[in-house]
């Protein structure tokens, strides 16, 4: 696949990048990629690692004819009714998501699929897990959805994390640093719940992939709180066979890609991208309204910022067609 950078590509990459943008790439790339020969007659599967309060599972679900349709309005319905029985002034203070998600306006022409949509959710958090749970009961969306007591990163076993139990919803949950493991451990086996640290189960998505059976995803989306580079090494045979049509990640100054992290642990963007192009991905940076390249020749050293930022890739070339479409062609958007 080749791409066109940008005709200026050294702009301020970090000033046009912004958090919560939102291009409404997915729905014509669902179109494409459905469009596939190979792939028509399968049905579409998202792997949502890092679910929280399940907004990405609604929209996914929205763009297909054959699911369950459940409008965003329902669903934060539920979500506060759930926050009033469970007493949780967190999740009713950010019911609607740190980007405004329950805002989001969902197309209305559905893409016609065979089979309804499979979605997993991988979610750190006991809470959480037990919010989606509750989310997709109440709302009939759990016969598209499947729940998982896990957390993902590049090694699968017993992992620590900080223990946020009161913390519905809670955005910023993440796997303690290899520094701080060892002490926690031995925190938890001497039972000081104090502590504030939970033992969880984690899996790499090559494991996952195989215990679920899964030959091919469409959209695989990461929001790992800065172990995000970590959920995709342990994604190394899935991406090198190409198993997941597009995926969107997560970038900042937070776990892995923090600028005082420990260098021989520090994850960075420049490699991340290279591995992924290495075995055929293309990635651009997710900036107001559009897409920036970011692959091959297109980097640039001051991509390197540490901001809260999305990045999207994808290996499929009629979805690359479609993102493209999005992509800078001069002048910030």
């Amino acid at each position: 696949m080749t791409s066109v950078c940008a005709p200026e590509s050294s702009f301020s990459l970090e000033k046009a990048t912004q958090v919560c943008a939102r291009v409404p790439w997915l729905h014509p790339a669902a179109r494409a990629y459905m469009a596939a020969s190979a792939v028509r007659h399968a049905p579409p599967v998202f792997v949502n690692v890092g679910a929280n309060k399940g907004y990405k599972l609604v929209e996914f679900a929205a763009l297909w004819s054959s699911s369950t349709h459940v409008p965003v309005s329902r669903w934060l319905l539920a979500i506060e009714r759930y926050a009033a029985a469970q007493k949780s002034n967190h999740l009713n203070w950010n019911k609607c998501g740190s980007c405004l998600e329950c805002k989001t306006v969902y197309p209305t022409d559905q893409i016609v699929a065979k089979y309804p949509p499979t979605m997993h959710a991988l979610e750190l958090s006991r809470v959480n897990r037990e919010l989606l749970r509750h989310l997709l009961s109440a709302t009939g969306l759990g016969n598209h959805a499947v729940v998982h007591d896990l957390a993902v990163s590049n090694e699968s076993g017993a992992v620590a994390s900080k223990h946020t139990t009161g913390y519905i919803g809670w955005e910023r949950n993440g796997i303690v640093l290899p520094a701080e493991r060892k002490w926690l451990l031995q925190k938890k086996k001497l039972k000081k719940q104090s502590q504030g640290v939970a033992i969880e189960n984690a899996t790499t998505l090559d494991d996952f992939f195989q215990a679920q059976q899964l030959n091919e995803v469409f959209f695989l989306e990461v929001d790992t709180e800065g172990w995000d580079a970590l959920v995709l090494e342990g994604a190394g045979t899935v991406l090198r066979e190409q198993r997941v049509a597009v995926l969107q990640f997560e970038y900042s100054n937070n776990g892995f890609w923090a600028s005082d992290m420990r260098a021989a642990d520090r994850r960075s963007l420049e490699a991340t991208q290279r591995s992924l192009f290495a075995v055929g991905y293309q990635c651009f940076a997710t900036l107001r309204k559009t897409l920036h390249p970011i692959s091959g020749s297109c980097w640039r050293p001051q991509f390197e910022f540490r901001r809260w930022s999305d990045v999207v890739c994808t290996c499929r070339p009629e979805i690359l067609k479609v993102i493209q479409r999005f992509h800078r062609r001069g002048g910030l958007s």
